[in-house]
C-alpha cells in the first residue's frame, strides 16, 4: 500500500523552493536618481527607488528585497569620482548586489565644461564654435561602459537606463540624446 505523504527529501526541497533569495537592487547615477527636484517649497529628493521598491513588494511579498540608493546632483560618468562612488557603494554591502540600475549621462549630453576661478561650470550650450572642452557621446559611453563592466565584475546584473528628456526642450540636446539613447540600447554585453 502506498504511503499518502512523499518522501521526507521532497519535503525540505518544497519548502527550500519555497522561500525565494532576497534580492539587493543598486539605485546608481546622478541627480535624477537621487530624486532631485525643485517645486514651490524649493529642492526635495524623492528618488524613483522608492517606487521600485514599493512595486518590487508588492510584486514578490515573500521576497527579501533591499534597495541602496547612491545619486550625487553634479556627478558625471566620465570623471573618476563617478567609479570611486560605485566602488565604495559595492564596498559598503558585504552581500553584494543582484541588480545594479545606472542612469547617468542626463543632462552632459554635449555640454560644454568651462572654468573660471578655480570653479568648473556647465553650458548647456553646443559645443561647435567653442573654444571650452565639450563632453562628448564618446566620453560618455566609455564612462558609462566602464561602469556597466565593474557592476558586471561584481556579479551583478545590469539594467543601463536610458537618458530622459529634459523639461525645456534644446534641439542640439534632443540630438545627442537620442544619439546616446540608440547606443545605450544596442549594446550587447553579457548581463545587461
Amino acid at each position: 500500500m502506498a504511503s499518502s505523504e512523499p518522501p521526507v527529501s521532497l519535503l525540505e526541497s518544497s519548502t527550500a523552493e519555497q522561500t525565494p533569495p532576497p534580492l539587493r537592487i543598486l539605485c546608481f547615477g546622478d541627480s535624477l536618481t537621487c530624486g532631485l527636484s525643485l517645486n514651490v517649497h524649493g529642492f526635495q529628493e524623492d528618488p524613483y527607488s522608492r517606487r521600485l521598491e514599493e512595486r518590487l513588494r508588492a510584486a514578490f511579498p515573500d521576497r527579501r528585497i533591499t534597495i541602496a540608493t547612491d545619486g550625487l546632483p553634479g556627478d558625471m560618468v566620465t570623471i573618476p569620482s563617478f567609479v570611486d562612488r560605485l566602488e565604495n557603494a559595492y564596498r559598503r554591502c558585504s552581500e553584494g548586489f543582484d541588480w545594479t540600475i545606472i542612469l547617468a549621462g542626463t543632462k552632459w549630453v554635449n555640454t560644454v565644461i568651462g572654468s573660471s576661478a578655480n570653479q568648473t561650470y556647465l553650458l548647456t550650450a553646443p559645443c561647435t564654435n567653442s573654444d571650452l572642452p565639450c563632453m562628448t557621446i564618446p566620453m560618455i559611453q566609455a564612462g558609462l561602459t566602464s561602469v556597466w563592466q565593474f557592476a558586471q565584475d561584481h556579479g551583478a546584473r545590469v539594467l543601463a537606463m536610458t537618458v530622459p528628456e529634459l523639461t525645456h526642450r534644446y534641439h542640439h540636446l534632443d540630438e545627442k540624446r537620442n544619439e546616446l539613447n540608440q547606443w545605450i540600447m544596442s549594446q550587447r554585453m553579457d548581463g545587461l
